[in-house]
């Protein structure tokens, strides 16, 4: 069972917001956030905002090396605002690390053009590549991984995915990084 919709229900929550510790959401875009909400709630208007909407997908940007860069073929539309009980980032046939949701119930999900705003690859190489290392001990027994004492600092080649698995290095492959030019939640120039 997905422990953070049992908890959203034990609490009353409607809704759930699901981030991981390198995201954020705009602050500009909550008003609008909760319109959908309340609109999709109360069964407003014609079109989309009907009770039979369950969640709400939106964009992740995926900052890479600089916050003037994107690197486009790790972006992905994600279901991260959504009902508890509908979808779930610990059932079967989500991606280990939780970054999609399945689908648990039917229901509708419309399409957002709002951003999750992923950070996980800015800052100092040596820090990146320790960050890559910790997610990777979720998935892989640490004999499996490189001692964090012989990481090499990132390097920003284009992959498939990111780790640091001995047995089994991620393909490489062409990336796409276009330039943002966008604004970015509160603090985030500041912590970079």
């Amino acid at each position: 069972m997905d422990y953070l919709a049992a908890y959203a229900r034990t609490k009353g929550a409607d809704w759930v917001l699901v981030l991981q510790a390198d995201e954020l959401i705009h602050e500009k875009d909550f008003p609008m956030l909760r319109r959908f909400i309340a609109s999709t709630e109360q069964g407003e208007g014609p079109g989309p905002y009907h009770p039979d909407v369950v969640g709400f997908s939106m964009e992740r940007l995926y900052f890479w090396g600089a916050l003037d860069k994107v690197r486009k073929d790790w972006n992905a539309r994600l279901i991260r605002l959504y009902r508890p009980g509908y979808f779930s980032f610990l059932a079967e046939g989500t991606d280990q690390a939780g970054m999609y949701a399945g689908q648990m119930k039917p229901g509708r999900v419309l399409d957002l053009a709002y951003y999750i705003y992923h950070y996980s690859r800015l800052g100092e190489a040596q820090e990146i590549s320790k960050r890559v290392r910790n997610l990777d001990t979720f998935f892989h027994h640490p004999e499996m991984l490189v001692p964090e004492a012989f990481l090499p600092p990132y390097d920003f080649k284009g992959r498939e995915y990111d780790n640091y698995n001995i047995k089994e290095p991620p393909p490489e492959k062409d990336m796409v990084v276009v330039p943002y030019e966008g604004t970015h939640p509160l603090g985030i120039e500041e912590w970079f």
